[in-house]
């Protein structure tokens, strides 16, 4: 192996486990109960969303044109 690929993929892998360690900090800093992703999302539950504006939240594309995203409506439950 070329020493210099080596390298790489080392200094590539100390990237992302700082990353990966700098977001377990905040999420614990933050004081979040548990840890909710998107691909764990019930979308069978009993809930009114437009699932197709959620996705297009989801794409973060909102980010790219400048503006905000705001959710309004009950908190739910377990």
């Amino acid at each position: 192996m070329d020493y210099a690929a080596f390298l790489q993929i080392l200094l590539a892998d100390e990237v992302t486990r700082r990353d990966n360690h700098t977001l377990e900090m905040h999420l614990q800093k933050a004081g979040f109960e548990e840890v909710c992703r998107l691909e764990d999302f019930d979308w069978t539950a009993q809930i009114t969303v437009d699932r197709r504006l959620l996705d297009a939240v989801f794409s973060l594309d909102f980010l790219n044109r400048h503006e905000h995203v705001l959710f309004v409506g009950p908190v739910g439950g377990r």
